[in-house]
């Protein structure tokens, strides 16, 4: 009964640090990684749809409750390994498939490697992401 008067981005602030903490990028920069989560956290709880940088300076919109969205504000990427695979297996020029893209976190990646010549289908079936 009173888990449901907490707000979900508190909730959820639990085992998104558990998840945090265990990143690269919170052992090389963890005050940046933590102000990065403060503040996705903060705009979460101030609205349904916002704005946030990445680390590395790109402007994505999310909604609230996206993990991906956290993922991406706090440390660049929602997952090592497939950064890591998309560069091994996906060619310079060539083309990607994202289906269910989310906010596109592979799909930013797969555009970095791909370059302007290759080519970058994206698919989100929900309307709001």
């Amino acid at each position: 009964m009173f888990k449901s008067l907490i707000p979900a981005p508190l909730r959820a602030l639990r085992w998104r640090l558990r998840w945090l903490r265990q990143t690269e990028a919170f052992a090389a920069a963890p005050i940046a990684c933590l102000a990065r989560a403060a503040r996705f956290t903060i705009s979460e709880l101030a609205r349904p749809e916002f704005g946030f940088t990445t680390p590395d300076g790109l402007r994505l919109r999310s909604m609230r409750n996206n993990f991906s969205s956290f993922a991406m504000c706090t440390v660049g990427e929602r997952d090592t390994e497939m950064a890591r695979f998309i560069a091994r297996h996906v060619p310079v020029g060539g083309t990607f498939v994202d289906a269910g893209a989310n906010i596109g976190a592979y799909s930013l990646i797969a555009a970095r490697r791909i370059g302007p010549s290759g080519r970058l289908l994206a698919f989100e079936a929900h309307p709001r992401t």
